[in-house]
């Protein structure tokens, strides 16, 4: 099990929340970096005397599963820290019964002083006690002292996200994620126009991708982005480095759009650990209302069960990308066709286990009017996946663009899947970055010859408990 550290520093944004009720009074120094607790998923599993390989050894980790690493400041709240609220309407700041939650349970004023009871996770959310001793949950947007991130610059050398010399010798090491065994990891991917880098870009790197995906440990991934399926020879290769690397067998299956250079959508997975069936395309996710048409994707949908039981429908998503009021419009319309989706397939299977993940491009839309910031997008696609019944917690980020971290890929479960216990986490580049500011092409080489997007990841529990 995961094993907290006895000293915890606060988190940089908890930092600065402090800072601007202080400033006036004193001066603030550098937020101090947390380090990852070690056996966390932010964690490799290395230790310093890893420094050898070991051919024969089983991969090492510890046994937590990649659910969020906890807020650096700690689990428990210090009841000392104080934060001031500044809402956006004249009705207040909006209280939540629960983290996630679109109900409104209270209002508190704006520029009124709170108690901070705990933070989430990633740190959208936090729970507070207003003066008048209500307590709900509020998101971290309300924060008057706003949100100010670390600024990461470059990776450690040791990263397996540094480079492929870096990952293969942490994997002939031994080194994983750590995951426990009787979970079924699960995840989403953009590829980045695989395997030829899109135009003017560097051609996917892959024996590095095969490494990185052995020590990720997923079992069932969603991928995005892919020009190329595994007839190619680049689909070949990368299939026959996850198997010999994993011991496993791995299938690509992509949509059936042309490959023609086009992008397109599908699951890669090991089927030693789950088989893929009753695949099918969802044309009208394609905002047109035709699988292919302008080159926008269809959804890849497929009945997923793992060995160890668990079964659900699975489907994989890349929705339009832009922040022009077109693009945005183009995305609202795939999503609210997704209701219909859920009820045509769970009537037929009758089984309402689905998993939807994939590439949302929740990115916001500067022309629009009036404009639509991503924390709004990100709040709307929340919205509209509860209304269909689909529970959606956003990773602290997944993808880089000019030094800047967003989270644009998504992973949300139907809230009556029981086996869908622990949110989705960040990794790859993202999760060793902590989701600071300042990573950019080329000094990270992950982002030219892998992708500039990061791995999301959600471990469900192996059985199928319904």
């Amino acid at each position: 099990m995961r094993s907290p550290p006895k000293l915890r520093p606060l988190s940089v944004r908890r930092w600065g929340a402090l800072c601007a009720l202080a400033l006036t009074l004193v001066g603030c120094p550098e937020p101090p970096r947390a380090e990852p607790p070690s056996g966390s998923p932010t964690a490799t599993g290395r230790t310093p005397d890893d420094s050898h390989p070991h051919d024969a050894a089983p991969p090492r980790s510890s046994s937590a599963s990649p659910t969020r690493a906890p807020h650096p400041g700690g689990a428990k709240p210090d009841s000392r820290e104080r934060v001031r609220l500044q809402a956006r309407s004249k009705l207040g700041v909006p209280l939540h019964p629960s983290e996630g939650s679109s109900a409104v349970s209270g209002r508190v004023p704006s520029g009124a002083e709170v108690r901070v009871q705990r933070w989430s996770a990633d740190e959208r959310w936090l729970e507070i006690e207003a003066p008048s001793g209500e307590r709900g949950w509020i998101t971290a947007r309300y924060l008057a002292a706003g949100r100010p991130r670390e600024v990461v610059d470059s990776l450690p050398d040791a990263s397996i996200w540094a480079s492929p010399a870096a990952c293969e010798a942490a994997v002939t090491a031994g080194d994983r994620l750590a995951k426990e065994p009787s979970r079924l990891r699960v995840g989403t991917w953009n590829l980045r126009w695989f395997p030829t880098g899109g135009p003017g870009g560097r051609p996917t790197h892959l024996s590095w991708l095969g490494c990185a995906l052995t020590w990720l440990g997923v079992d069932v991934l969603g991928v995005q982005e892919l020009t190329r399926g595994a007839e190619s020879r680049e689909g070949r290769e990368l299939l026959a480095s996850l198997d010999r690397l994993t011991g496993g067998r791995w299938r690509l299956r992509l949509d059936d759009c042309p490959s023609d250079g086009r992008q397109r959508v599908g699951v890669l997975y090991d089927e030693r650990r789950a088989q893929i069936s009753q695949v099918v395309s969802a044309p009208h996710l394609n905002p047109h209302g035709n699988a292919c048409k302008d080159r926008l994707r269809p959804g890849f949908t497929a009945r997923v069960k793992a060995a160890s039981g668990l079964d659900f429908e699975l489907t994989v998503v890349h929705l339009k990308s832009g922040t022009d009021a077109r693009s945005y419009g183009l995305r609202r319309a795939s999503l609210t066709r997704l209701g219909e989706l859920f009820q045509s397939r769970t009537q037929a299977l009758g089984d309402p286990d689905f998993v939807l993940l994939g590439d949302l491009n929740s990115m916001g839309c500067s022309g629009c009017a009036p404009k639509v910031s991503h924390a709004d997008e990100l709040g709307v696609l929340t919205r509209e996946l509860a209304q269909a019944g689909f529970t959606l917690t956003p990773a602290a980020c997944s993808h880089y663009y000019q030094g800047a971290p967003s989270a644009l890929d998504h992973i949300a479960t139907h809230r009556s899947m029981q086996e869908a216990t622990s949110p989705p986490v960040s990794a790859g580049v993202c999760q060793v970055a902590r989701c600071g500011v300042g990573l950019k092409a080329p000094e990270v080489a992950a982002f030219t010859q892998l992708s500039d997007h990061c791995p999301t990841l959600i471990d469900l529990d192996g059985r199928d408990l319904d």
